[in-house]
């Protein structure tokens, strides 16, 4: 089902925060004539690290695209902004339901997913407080697609 109020109070809610709670601008991966944008962002209050990405159908034809279970979006955090090696991954701790998710997409038709996470899960898991590269990690059609989301910067423990 489309989020189109969640995808704009996410994105509003980035361009809004301020700089130092890491909110990030937009990022683009295409992948056979799907383009992934994510973006990141953290509660007012740093609690929840926050991701969200809109899949636009680039193509001429409606593409089915169907992810594994309902974990759509599942993030990844890293030191570096290659994000090659995550110091964090929500995939190690996820449950999700077993149920697949599908979507039908017409040609330039988009749809939003978004997932979450608590600081204090993440932090519980030696993670240490500073500033760490936001990856979305997504599994449509039997893919990995990894689409970098910005940066979040995680508080010392209150």
């Amino acid at each position: 089902m489309p989020r189109p109020i969640l995808w704009c109070v996410v994105f509003a809610a980035a361009a809004c925060a301020p700089a130092p709670r890491g909110a990030s601008v937009p990022t683009r991966v295409e992948r056979d004539g799907l383009v992934f944008q994510g973006v990141s962002t953290m509660t007012p209050d740093s609690s929840r690290v926050f991701v969200a990405v809109r899949i636009t159908n680039n193509g001429r034809q409606t593409r089915t695209v169907q992810f594994p279970d309902g974990c759509v979006v599942l993030l990844r955090l890293a030191r570096d902004s290659t994000v090659a090696r995550p110091v964090w991954d929500q995939s190690r701790v996820a449950m999700c339901t077993q149920g697949l998710v599908e979507v039908e997409l017409r040609p330039r038709e988009a749809i939003s997913y978004s997932g979450s996470a608590a600081v204090a899960e993440i932090r519980s898991d030696s993670v240490p407080p500073g500033r760490y590269f936001v990856v979305a990690f997504l599994r449509p059609n039997g893919d990995s697609v990894r689409v970098p989301a910005g940066a979040v910067v995680l508080p010392r423990a209150r």
